[in-house]
């Protein structure tokens, strides 16, 4: 008994198979673009619940996370007064009244 294992390549036809897949493609395109977009709508609103309601931090980490960031914080008074005090010399220019100036556009 000899078998040939040769022969059954060659009778394949790449062009058939081409033609074949492309069809199926044009006509199952949608329906795997809609999975598709399913399935990431999906994953991502399970990312944005996990992050929002499962968060992995237990009370020390939370604790130790809000020290650093109140630390960093450092409230510049004088700085801040300066600034304010140039904010309420501009408010006394705005406010005081203004001198007459001669129109350009007039005939005197």
């Amino acid at each position: 008994m000899k078998i040939n294992l040769g022969t059954g390549i060659k009778n394949i036809n790449l062009k058939d198979i081409w033609s074949s897949l492309w069809l199926k493609w044009r006509k199952n395109y949608k329906i795997f673009f809609g999975l598709f977009f399913c399935a990431v709508l999906i994953f991502g609103a399970y990312v944005w619940y996990r992050s929002l309601y499962q968060s992995a931090w237990d009370e020390q980490k939370r604790s130790e996370y809000e020290a650093t960031k109140n630390n960093s914080v450092v409230f510049k008074e004088n700085i801040f007064e300066s600034s304010l005090e140039i904010s309420r010399k501009r408010k006394e220019e705005f406010e005081k009244p203004s001198n007459s100036i001669r129109d350009i556009f007039k005939k005197y």
